[in-house]
C-alpha cells in the first residue's frame, strides 16, 4: 500500500520530508518493540503495530533514498550511484552491521545471569536502535 502511496507523498510533501517521515516511523516502530517486549496482552498489540509500520518505514526511507539518489546523480553516474547506495545499505553495510552488531549486542545487552527469566535485554536493544 505505501509503495503505491509514495508518488502522492513525494509530490505533496517533497522527497526530503518523506525521507524524514520514514526515519521517524522507524524510530516509532522501534519504540513499539521496546515496550512490546514484556509479557502482557497490551504489549502484543505494540509488537503487532511495530510490524505494521515496517512497510511505511521501509518504503518511505529506502525506496525514497534510491529515488533521491537517482534524481541527484548525473546521468552518466546513475548506475554507479545506485550501485554505491546498494553496497552501503545491503552489501558491505549489512555484512559489517551483522558482524559488528552481533558482537556489540552480546557485549551490551546479554545478561551474564538470567534476569526475570530473560538472558537478553530486548528493551535495551530496541532503545539503542530507536536512538540511533
Amino acid at each position: 500500500f505505501f509503495m503505491l502511496a509514495l508518488p502522492f507523498f513525494t509530490k505533496r510533501f517533497g522527497i526530503k520530508k518523506v525521507l524524514l517521515l520514514g526515519l521517524v516511523t522507524a524510530a516509532i516502530r522501534y519504540g513499539f518493540f521496546i515496550y512490546g517486549s514484556a509479557d502482557e496482552y497490551f504489549t502484543y498489540a505494540l509488537l503487532f503495530l511495530g510490524i505494521l509500520l515496517h512497510g511505511v518505514s521501509y518504503d518511505f526511507y529506502y525506496v525514497t533514498a534510491y529515488i533521491y539518489v537517482d534524481k541527484k546523480a548525473p546521468v552518466h553516474m546513475r548506475t554507479a550511484a545506485q550501485g554505491l547506495i546498494t553496497l552501503c545499505c545491503q552489501g558491505f553495510g549489512s555484512l559489517l552491521g551483522y558482524r559488528l552488531g552481533g558482537v556489540m549486542m552480546e557485549k551490551m545487552f546479554a545478561y551474564q545471569e538470567p534476569v526475570n527469566g530473560l538472558t537478553f535485554n530486548w528493551s535495551g536493544m530496541w532503545t539503542f536502535g530507536a536512538v540511533m
